[in-house]
């Protein structure tokens, strides 16, 4: 509705809700509604001009209203600033578009070249935007594989650690494998120019079924840009979490029985994981003069000694396949079933494996 007062012409917007006879003024719509249509507002008002200037657009909009913003940025033809803390924003913008500004640093940084650009997006997922912002903000930044944070959080309230609990002063960033790394550039990009060597950095990788060549070589690489690199000894972070006195006491089953049962179901597994491991073992030493022939010969004599200890089988198997197995076990004898987070939160500081305290107490002491 156009309000004519003298020579000024105000809008008067009235608004009707679903199932409701009755129009609203606008101010009854909330805070976010209003600002979103100010927002249009203005922009319909300077379409034609060539620059336009947002300053925190995010203030009240709901993340839905942040989202649509920035597609409505994408479309205009203007040049457009815009200045922004929001995560949603932050998200939703292509990232060569995105100079990030920290009063901490002399100038902004621009993202890397196209080529380290695939490789952080691969390593870090959709939340490359967002993993960059949290370590921007932070005093120290931890690298963990998938999920392992949820499981590292739990451990280390066990231990009365606050840093990875609290994550005020640490960033946690999750990524894929290492085994989709081709190289270490774009980590490289990361620490030196991106966050300029500024705040300590730690990362922690599975050993999946890699040869101590291949730990030994991955490590060197990522000792020269991170300031601690860990590939944790067992296959991955849940082989850890395969204790039986834990899984005891959580299912109500008895100890001796859990115990018989991981040896029986892990013995099982011999061929699957001889399999595995004589595959890495023959990717990385093949050669002219070492022929896949000579490496398996060998590899069948080594073997048997490894697999002939419990704990050593344990720590190669398949823990997610592991798990499952004493999960159908404790179901048949109508025991509770576990799951890894169940386990970890029922271990007892006293009870988490040496290697595993000794990390914790590194990520506390980053930040």
């Amino acid at each position: 509705m156009l309000n004519y007062s003298g020579s000024d012409v105000t809008i008067d917007v009235y608004y009707r809700e679903q199932g409701s006879r009755f129009e609203k003024e606008l101010v009854w719509a909330g805070d976010g509604i209003q600002i979103w249509l100010q927002i249009l507002l203005h922009v319909y008002r300077n379409f034609e001009s060539s620059t336009l200037v947002f300053d925190e657009p995010e203030v009240f909009l709901h993340a839905d209203l942040q989202r649509r913003l920035v597609r409505l940025i994408d479309n205009l033809s203007s040049q457009v600033l815009l200045a922004s803390h929001s995560s949603e924003i932050l998200a939703e913008t292509d990232t060569r578009a995105i100079i990030w500004i920290d009063k901490n640093q002399k100038k902004g940084i621009r993202t890397p070249t196209d080529d380290v650009l695939s490789d952080l997006t691969a390593s870090l997922g959709t939340a490359y935007n967002l993993s960059l912002a949290r370590a921007l903000r932070a005093q120290a930044v931890l690298f963990v594989e998938g999920n392992d944070s949820r499981i590292l959080r739990i451990l280390s309230r066990k231990m009365q650690h606050v840093n990875l609990e609290r994550e005020t002063s640490l960033a946690v960033i999750p990524m894929g494998g290492y085994s989709n790394w081709p190289n270490t550039e774009h980590f490289k990009w990361l620490i030196d120019d991106f966050l300029q060597r500024s705040i300590k950095s730690m990362i922690l990788l599975d050993r999946d079924y890699r040869t101590d060549d291949q730990v030994s070589s991955t490590s060197e690489q990522l000792n020269q840009i991170f300031d601690s690199v860990h590939i944790w000894h067992c296959k991955e972070i849940e082989n850890y979490l395969i204790i039986p006195e834990v899984i005891s006491r959580v299912s109500g089953a008895d100890f001796d029985d859990i115990r018989e049962y991981i040896d029986s179901e892990s013995e099982g597994m011999k061929s699957r994981v001889f399999a595995r491991m004589l595959e890495q073992k023959t990717l990385n030493e093949k050669s002219a003069s070492n022929h896949a022939v000579s490496i398996s010969e060998e590899f069948h004599r080594s073997f048997p000694h490894a697999w002939s200890d419990p704990t050593y089988r344990v720590s190669v198997c398949p823990p997610k396949d592991l798990l499952s197995g004493i999960n159908k076990h404790l179901q048949s004898n109508r025991k509770k079933t576990v799951s890894f987070e169940k386990i970890a939160h029922n271990i007892r500081a006293k009870e988490i494996p040496l290697e595993m305290r000794n990390v914790l107490q590194q990520i506390e002491d980053l930040s």
